[in-house]
């Protein structure tokens, strides 16, 4: 398997665990929710990883955003250390009866704390799909909408210089009346004059 495809492989998992997470969230199982939400940005995070070829082991979300820097990942921004920070939490306490003094999780976890965990997961939650540059530039080429997105909105998290060298091309997109609206991406039609 290439290291895209198990890249993949993780990002659907992580997927399927926030699914999960959400799952239990409606059936007010929080202490679980809050668990599957530290599962899905575990194997977002890892996927990461596993696109550049490298496997990680271990469960802290702090440990796998300093393995990303380590790798020339952007540094995490402070955002993404709390969430990290707040979701390493229920890696245990969210399953052991032995990480509460008299009670089980499932009796000290609330709903606000699994919202919490949700919401914090789904800010760790990066897409991973790692392209080459000339497929990335093809796609940008091509007006493929996931270039035009990461152009637009995105956060490099790795080739940064290389992000740089492709503005211009989509800012002269722009400027020839490329523009984006809630679903699409379109060619604004010139005025008459």
């Amino acid at each position: 398997m290439t290291p895209r495809e198990e890249a993949q492989r993780w990002r659907r998992q992580a997927e399927a665990d926030l699914r999960t997470a959400n799952k239990m969230f409606t059936n007010s199982e929080f202490g679980a929710c809050s668990f599957y939400s530290q599962q899905a940005a575990e194997k977002s995070l890892k996927a990461l990883l596993y696109a550049k070829g490298i496997r990680m082991f271990g469960h802290s979300l702090a440990g796998l955003l300093g393995r990303l820097t380590d790798e020339g990942f952007s540094e995490p921004d402070n955002s993404s250390r709390e969430a990290a920070k707040a979701l390493d939490e229920h890696y245990i306490s969210a399953r052991y009866p032995d990480a509460f003094e008299s009670k089980i999780p499932d009796d000290e976890y609330t709903a606000e704390m699994a919202r919490e965990a949700l919401q914090w997961a789904q800010a760790l939650s990066i897409d991973a799909f790692p392209y080459t540059e000339a497929e990335f530039e093809r796609m940008l080429d091509n007006l493929h909408v996931t270039a035009l997105d990461c152009l637009y909105e995105g956060v490099p998290l790795h080739g940064k210089e290389y992000f740089d060298r492709l503005l211009p091309k989509f800012e002269a997109y722009v400027a020839r009346g490329l523009r984006r609206d809630k679903i699409a991406w379109y060619f604004e039609k010139k005025k008459a004059e």
